[in-house]
């Protein structure tokens, strides 16, 4: 599911706690709260699901409802000995919106589909794994520098001609 995105929902599956047997015609007694990361529970936007077929329930979320890392639903039903399981029957963990537009390629270099995060045209692998190495190693040389500094005093931490440092 992805966070804070409208037009998603929850699939809900009912069934009669005692024959065991899926449960349809029931939607207009079905309610569901939903909890956004470990918050109380609220009732969801939508009083009542929409019925599929055999059990199954379709409940869609309102853009504020999936605005969490993780989201979880309870839904109950008002008719006698009907259970209903939200599916998955976890928490749900959202992704950020944009983050099916990313993907990395057989070289390590991470590519932004035709239309960048920002709905801007963004260049194929503007990250690559050469500039995370390059960027990585000018940032590790610079943090060693700052610690010997910090350690030892400042000076040259150049290696001397037997390789020790100076």
């Amino acid at each position: 599911m992805r966070k804070n995105t409208s037009g998603q929902d929850v699939l809900l599956f009912t069934f009669n706690r005692l024959t065991n047997e899926p449960v349809t015609g029931d939607a207009a007694n079905i309610t569901a709260k939903i909890a956004k990361d470990g918050g109380a529970l609220a009732a969801t936007t939508t009083a009542n699901p929409t019925e599929l077929e055999s059990g199954y329930y379709r409940l869609p979320l309102s853009q504020a409802e999936t605005d969490a890392d993780a989201i979880d639903v309870v839904a109950v039903s008002a008719s006698a000995d009907v259970q209903v399981i939200p599916l998955p029957a976890a928490r749900i963990y959202t992704t950020p919106a944009n983050f099916q537009q990313l993907a990395i390629d057989g070289s390590g270099g991470v590519t932004v589909s035709a239309t960048g995060l920002d709905g801007t045209s963004t260049p194929a692998a503007w990250i690559t794994a050469a500039t995370i190495a390059a960027d990585a190693g000018v940032e590790i040389a610079t943090a060693v520098d700052t610690t010997l500094s910090s350690s030892h005093g400042a000076g040259s931490w150049e290696p001397g001609a037997s390789g020790d440092a100076t």
